[in-house]
Protein backbone atom coordinates (compact mmCIF):
# COMPACT_ATOMS: atom_id res chain seq x y z
CA UNK A 1 0.00 0.00 0.00
CA UNK A 2 1.58 3.40 -0.88
CA UNK A 3 0.43 6.60 0.22
CA UNK A 4 0.12 9.90 -2.01
CA UNK A 5 -0.35 14.02 -0.66
CA UNK A 6 -2.06 16.06 -3.51
CA UNK A 7 -1.65 19.80 -1.97
CA UNK A 8 -3.83 22.73 -3.52
CA UNK A 9 -1.98 25.46 -3.43
CA UNK A 10 -4.50 27.84 -5.17
CA UNK A 11 -6.11 30.76 -3.23
CA UNK A 12 -8.88 33.44 -4.25
CA UNK A 13 -8.04 36.95 -5.55
CA UNK A 14 -9.20 38.50 -2.00
CA UNK A 15 -6.21 40.17 -0.15
CA UNK A 16 -5.46 36.77 1.89
CA UNK A 17 -4.08 37.98 5.46
CA UNK A 18 -1.02 36.61 7.97
CA UNK A 19 -3.80 34.92 10.02
CA UNK A 20 -5.13 32.70 6.94
CA UNK A 21 -1.46 31.97 5.32
CA UNK A 22 -0.82 30.53 9.26
CA UNK A 23 -4.16 28.32 9.75
CA UNK A 24 -3.48 26.97 6.10
CA UNK A 25 -0.22 25.78 6.74
CA UNK A 26 -1.60 24.53 10.42
CA UNK A 27 -4.27 22.63 8.40
CA UNK A 28 -1.66 20.83 5.65
CA UNK A 29 0.51 19.45 8.26
CA UNK A 30 -2.47 18.11 10.51
CA UNK A 31 -3.72 16.58 7.42
CA UNK A 32 -0.89 14.98 6.42
CA UNK A 33 0.19 14.02 9.66
CA UNK A 34 -3.78 12.70 10.56
CA UNK A 35 -3.88 10.80 6.96
CA UNK A 36 -0.07 9.45 6.71
CA UNK A 37 0.02 8.09 9.96
CA UNK A 38 -2.06 5.05 9.80
CA UNK A 39 0.20 3.98 6.32
CA UNK A 40 2.90 4.07 8.47
CA UNK A 41 2.24 0.34 9.42
CA UNK A 42 1.28 -1.16 6.09
CA UNK A 43 3.85 0.70 3.70
CA UNK A 44 7.44 -1.10 2.20
CA UNK A 45 9.06 2.13 1.68
CA UNK A 46 9.08 5.41 3.91
CA UNK A 47 8.89 7.24 0.45
CA UNK A 48 5.52 8.85 -0.82
CA UNK A 49 4.55 10.60 -3.81
CA UNK A 50 3.96 14.40 -2.88
CA UNK A 51 2.26 16.67 -5.55
CA UNK A 52 0.80 20.27 -5.56
CA UNK A 53 -1.10 21.69 -7.96
CA UNK A 54 -2.48 25.36 -8.93
CA UNK A 55 -0.38 27.18 -8.57
CA UNK A 56 2.49 29.19 -10.92
CA UNK A 57 6.26 27.63 -10.42
CA UNK A 58 9.83 28.43 -10.80
CA UNK A 59 11.84 28.93 -12.69
CA UNK A 60 9.43 30.39 -15.16
CA UNK A 61 6.10 30.73 -13.11
CA UNK A 62 4.37 28.82 -15.74
CA UNK A 63 0.50 27.86 -14.43
CA UNK A 64 0.81 24.38 -13.26
CA UNK A 65 -2.03 21.56 -12.20
CA UNK A 66 -0.06 18.83 -11.56
CA UNK A 67 3.79 19.46 -9.67
CA UNK A 68 6.55 17.41 -7.28
CA UNK A 69 6.39 19.27 -4.12
CA UNK A 70 10.25 19.22 -4.68
CA UNK A 71 9.61 21.59 -7.30
CA UNK A 72 12.13 19.61 -9.96
CA UNK A 73 12.67 20.76 -12.73
CA UNK A 74 11.73 17.96 -15.39
CA UNK A 75 8.46 19.09 -17.07
CA UNK A 76 7.14 15.29 -15.92
CA UNK A 77 8.02 14.92 -12.61
CA UNK A 78 9.53 11.72 -12.99
CA UNK A 79 10.64 11.59 -8.69
CA UNK A 80 7.37 12.97 -6.63
CA UNK A 81 9.02 11.00 -3.98
CA UNK A 82 9.89 12.27 -0.20
CA UNK A 83 11.10 10.42 2.72
CA UNK A 84 8.70 10.34 5.42
CA UNK A 85 5.81 12.78 6.59
CA UNK A 86 8.28 15.08 7.45
CA UNK A 87 10.17 14.95 4.25
CA UNK A 88 6.83 15.63 2.54
CA UNK A 89 6.28 18.90 4.97
CA UNK A 90 8.95 19.77 4.57
CA UNK A 91 9.28 20.47 0.40
CA UNK A 92 5.94 21.58 1.07
CA UNK A 93 7.15 24.69 2.95
CA UNK A 94 9.92 24.70 0.48
CA UNK A 95 7.14 24.98 -2.26
CA UNK A 96 4.76 27.37 -0.22
CA UNK A 97 7.84 29.81 -0.36
CA UNK A 98 8.33 29.27 -4.01
CA UNK A 99 5.25 29.08 -5.68
CA UNK A 100 2.54 31.88 -6.90
CA UNK A 101 -1.07 30.58 -6.15
CA UNK A 102 -3.69 30.66 -9.20
CA UNK A 103 -7.08 30.99 -8.44
CA UNK A 104 -7.94 27.87 -10.28
CA UNK A 105 -7.05 24.43 -9.11
CA UNK A 106 -7.93 20.97 -10.84
CA UNK A 107 -6.98 17.97 -9.27
CA UNK A 108 -7.63 15.67 -12.08
CA UNK A 109 -4.52 15.81 -13.15
CA UNK A 110 -2.60 14.36 -10.36
CA UNK A 111 -5.33 11.71 -9.85
CA UNK A 112 -4.06 10.61 -13.39
CA UNK A 113 -0.21 10.63 -12.68
CA UNK A 114 -1.08 8.95 -9.48
CA UNK A 115 -2.64 5.77 -11.06
CA UNK A 116 0.17 6.03 -13.67
CA UNK A 117 2.00 5.20 -10.55
CA UNK A 118 0.06 2.37 -9.09
CA UNK A 119 -0.10 0.89 -12.37
CA UNK A 120 3.50 0.87 -13.21
CA UNK A 121 3.93 -0.36 -9.20
CA UNK A 122 1.95 -3.47 -10.67
CA UNK A 123 4.23 -4.16 -13.47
Amino acid sequence: MNFAVAIDFSRPDTFIDETFVRKYLQDVEIAVKSLGEPFRDFSVTSSHAAFGFGAKIPPHFRESQEFCLSLETDPYCRDPYCRGLDGILKTFKNAFANVQPITVAHLSHVIYYVSKLAQNALN
